[in-house]
């Protein structure tokens, strides 16, 4: 069986990209200075090297990020998903 945590980024990010609109929403929900004539595609476990200068490892990923074409930066989703994922 497939388990939602190992395919949810990829669709979360899917469901992102299918639409330019729902792009700009999401980006704009996050910041107001991300640029209108270009919006980067979402990409599933970017690595965090890819996002700017801070990493904690090689290893280390975004869930979906959107990477700025101004600055580089990426702009993350923490995505949470399956069962086990978050405790009380």
């Amino acid at each position: 069986m497939i388990e939602l945590n190992h395919i949810g980024e990829s669709l979360i990010a899917e469901m992102i990209n299918r639409s330019e609109d729902v792009k700009r929403f999401v980006v704009h929900q996050i910041s107001s200075s991300y640029p209108d004539d270009h919006i980067a595609d979402a990409v599933p476990e970017l690595p965090l090297v890819n996002c700017g200068q801070l990493i904690f490892d090689g290893a280390h990923r975004v869930d979906v990020a959107l990477p700025s074409p101004v600055d580089g930066l990426c702009f993350a989703i923490e995505a949470k998903l399956g069962k086990t994922g978050l405790t009380t």
